[in-house]
């Protein structure tokens, strides 16, 4: 019996072992930054070298939402950080930065309020859309063609009769 004993208690040790070994992530490496306005909308699109998705957080206070990319580096021809002032309505700023040797700092502050932001891959890039709640793009006014023209008789009277007595 006691040598069964020690064949589970190889094997436990084997097991624990291998469940205490640290995993090895692989680090996203940006590079490319562009802030855009698409449709009316702010865009950042952070192009990832080899389409790896790093894991995101996301935090806010105040008028500011920061976005934290671990395992992530900036791997730019530019200098480090990127900042972008009034890149539109309702946005302050924002900066892409390193917070430390792997992970990446996305900070956007809003001119009067927090903005949204939403998270989307596509492409082999990581895509940050920011809103501004109220703030409205500014989109062109209708045109003669776009106005309606008026009809060529006036309104006729819909009312029904009533039978007075």
């Amino acid at each position: 019996m006691a040598y069964r004993w020690q064949v589970i208690t190889s094997m436990a040790t084997t097991i624990a072992a291998g469940i205490v070994q640290p995993a090895i992530a692989q680090v996203a490496q940006i590079n490319q930054v562009q802030i855009n306005t698409v449709n009316g909308a702010l865009e950042v699109r952070l192009a990832i070298a080899d389409g790896t998705t790093p894991q995101s957080f996301i935090s806010g206070y105040g008028e500011t939402v920061v976005i934290d990319l671990i395992n992530t580096q900036l791997n730019l021809s530019e200098s480090d950080p990127i900042v972008q002032a009034e890149p539109a309505a309702g946005v302050a700023s924002i900066q892409v930065s390193p917070l430390d040797d792997n992970s990446v700092r996305i900070t956007i502050v809003g001119q009067e309020q927090a903005p949204t932001v939403n998270l989307v891959e596509a492409d082999g890039s990581l895509i940050v859309s920011v809103a501004i709640a109220g703030a409205v793009a500014e989109q062109p006014g209708p045109t003669d063609e776009d106005v309606p023209e008026a009809a060529a008789e006036p309104p006729q009277d819909q009312s029904v009769p009533t039978d007075e007595m």
